[in-house]
């Protein structure tokens, strides 16, 4: 697949071009945008594929950079899925992993993260009833 069509899906899939200040969608934005500038794509072809001024791409590709050198948390919660699909492999997750994301999480937007995971299918639940798995 060439590589201009595998962002194209990963920007569609994620609806990376809705206009929102979320933090969740700012982060997965620039995130891509310092991936595809990686890659060698300009800030103008970036921006006409995310419908973004160029601009508005450099700002959010400094921030990228900003949030990945200081380890911000929610930055890499965020990007995680969109860095497991770029290199192609499945983020397993056990029951005890959830049980320890939950346990350790430090506010609601940590809670959002481990729901964004179960969505995604990210942790390996079996459910129980009667001696009988669900799964």
């Amino acid at each position: 697949m060439q590589l201009k069509n595998k962002f194209t899906d990963l920007i569609e899939t994620n609806d990376l071009r809705k206009r929102s200040r979320k933090r969740k969608y700012v982060n997965q934005r620039g995130y891509v945008i310092k991936l595809m500038r990686g890659y060698g794509f300009s800030y103008i072809e970036i921006g006409e594929m995310l419908g973004l001024n160029h601009a508005t791409c450099i700002h959010a590709f400094n921030n990228a950079n900003l949030w990945e050198s200081i380890n911000d948390r929610h930055f890499f919660n965020d990007t995680e899925h969109l860095r497991a699909a770029m290199n192609n492999f499945k983020v397993n997750r056990t029951m005890q992993d959830l049980y320890l994301d939950v346990k350790n999480a430090g506010g609601l937007k940590d809670l959002e993260h481990i729901q964004e995971r179960i969505r995604r299918g990210e942790y390996q639940i079996k459910f129980y009833e009667n001696e009988q798995i669900l799964n």
